[in-house]
């Protein structure tokens, strides 16, 4: 909406379209970082294909080179891998990605829209059509904050009597078992009233108190205990109350914990490398066999179908669909652009 030097009012005038602008710019820098993003990805996969080609050429690989390509007059460079068949596919699995966040966030404005037009047809809100007449009361532009407001202190009060129904109710419920003593409006006593009853809160404390220092105790009890089991096994060197060293102290025994850690880590690491190398390997042998991709093995015998054709289909295929996914989001642009 905007309103001209002569004071006419040009547009919708509510909630929505005073937000509208920010809510617009921030969409658009959303699109335009995931813009950047896919550019830059697809600019260091093209970077990647460059190099391996360059070293496949080179003859620094020879046929185990890490991709493979083949050029116009039908010379292939490089050895045939599954991750070489399978990168067109996760390109277009990453513009799949891209055109669907497209989609939703079409679908969003789209229900932004339609919620704003539902509130102004119900005359929540107001709102000025082209021809200037006013729908509904223009003070309803602070009413969403006001019953937001309202809406919050009813829940607070709600909760605050929900504590308060709670607490009665386990005093009531303590009362009745003659756990501690009360009096009722009437003056009439309820229970006995003891140095001990009145006490009791303090005499809990005091024995959660002593059960923390012993839990505190014991576990400091377990830890020499496991020192020194250390210490006899003359794993770690330590030095007595009489000055007396036990052990031996040397740089290996200071940093065996951190080396240890090292270790440790190190074998996870190669553990996991080896188990999505066995994966990837399963996955490939799967496809192989399935006679989805070709490969030549360690004898050199070559299994499956190698024709410009399949290598090339991918990558096709995924050109078509984004030209549709494309043409998808256009025409999704220009509806709602028609619509507004």
């Amino acid at each position: 909406a905007a309103i001209d030097v002569d004071g006419i009012i040009y547009g919708g005038l509510f909630v929505v379209s005073v937000a509208e602008p920010a809510l617009q710019a921030k969409e658009d820098a959303k699109t335009a970082k995931a813009a950047k993003v896919h550019a830059a990805r697809r600019a260091q996969a093209a970077w990647k294909s460059e190099k391996h080609m360059e070293e496949a050429t080179s003859g620094e690989l020879g046929w185990m080179s890490q991709s493979a390509a083949i050029d116009v007059d039908g010379i292939i460079y490089g050895g045939l891998f599954v991750v070489s068949v399978a990168e067109p596919a996760l390109q277009a699995k990453e513009d799949a990605k891209t055109a669907k966040a497209a989609k939703v966030h079409a679908a969003r404005r789209a229900q932004d829209a339609w919620k704003a037009e539902k509130r102004i047809l119900v005359e929540e809100v107001a709102a000025i059509d082209a021809d200037g007449v006013l729908h509904g009361v223009l003070t309803s532009v602070a009413e969403p904050a006001l019953q937001a407001k309202e809406y919050a202190k009813e829940m607070a009060s709600k909760v605050r009597a929900a504590r308060l129904a709670q607490a009665a109710w386990k005093a009531e419920k303590r009362i009745l078992a003659k756990e501690v003593a009360a009096i009722d409006v009437d003056g009439v006593l309820h229970g006995v009233v003891s140095v001990t009853s009145v006490a009791e809160p303090a005499l809990q404390a005091k024995e959660h108190a002593k059960g923390a220092n012993r839990v505190r105790a014991a576990r400091l009890a377990q830890a020499a205990w496991k020192a020194e089991k250390r210490i006899l096994a003359e794993e770690v060197a330590a030095i007595d109350a009489d000055g007396v060293l036990h052990g031996v102290v040397s740089v290996t025994s200071v940093a065996e914990p951190a080396v240890q850690a090292k270790k440790h880590a190190q074998e996870m690491a190669s553990k996991a490398r080896a188990a999505r190398l066995a994966q990837a390997a399963w996955k490939a042998e799967k496809r192989i066999l399935a006679k989805e991709v070709a490969a030549i093995d360690v004898d050199g015998v070559f299994h499956g179908v190698l024709s410009i054709t399949s290598v090339a289909e991918p990558a096709l295929q995924a050109k078509e669909h984004a030209k549709e996914m494309a043409s998808r989001v256009r025409a999704a642009r220009l509806a709602q652009a028609a619509w507004k």
